[in-house]
């Protein structure tokens, strides 16, 4: 995803991503997880965002990352 196969994304910080780090794949396998469990039998027709806030950032252009 990153190609920083087996590197700890918390180890170094990324400023302009509000997460302050890059994302890791476990994160993405752990929502797949999720959803294929009984746990989400009542979820339906969502769309989820991972990306460390990116997303919110869009509408904030101009401005630096908190």
């Amino acid at each position: 995803m990153t190609g920083q196969e087996d590197e700890d994304p918390h180890a170094q910080e990324r400023p302009g991503i509000p997460a302050r780090r890059t994302g890791d794949a476990r994160e993405v396998a752990s929502l797949i997880g999720w959803l294929c469990s009984d746990d989400a039998a009542y979820a339906t027709g969502a769309s989820y965002v991972i990306d460390g806030g990116l997303m919110m950032m869009a509408a904030m252009q101009d401005r630096p990352a908190p």
